[in-house]
């Protein structure tokens, strides 16, 4: 698989972190719809499951596919479809990769039949 060039890997103490380079309008939505999680007493604020479906997709490894399928297990009934259908269709339209919409779909249709 080519690299993605919307992911930039970036070394902090030691450690490798991913950062998803969003398109136009995407990045204000995103803290739009984060949510205030209580993480051990630290209130913080995280993205939307949708959200971060959509940034595992765009990552698009297998590691992050998993993620993605087991997010769809847990959270399939409270997720905007509508909403990770477009943000989808607008990064494959940049990435210029129409699998990253049907290998969603493939995913969003297994577990349906589960």
């Amino acid at each position: 698989m080519p690299p993605n060039p919307l992911i930039v890997d970036i070394l902090v103490d030691g450690v490798t972190i991913d950062l998803l380079l969003a398109l136009p309008g995407y990045e204000e939505l995103i803290v739009q719809r984060a949510v205030l999680r209580d993480l051990g007493g630290w209130s913080v604020k995280v993205c939307s499951a949708e959200d971060l479906i959509i940034q595992k997709a765009v990552a698009g490894r297998n590691k992050d596919w998993l993620d993605v399928e087991s997010l769809l297990m847990e959270q399939r009934d409270n997720l905007d479809q509508d909403y990770i259908r477009y943000w989808l269709s607008e990064f494959a339209e940049a990435l210029q990769d129409a699998e990253l919409v049907k290998r969603y779909e493939q995913l969003l249709d297994r577990g349906h039949a589960a």
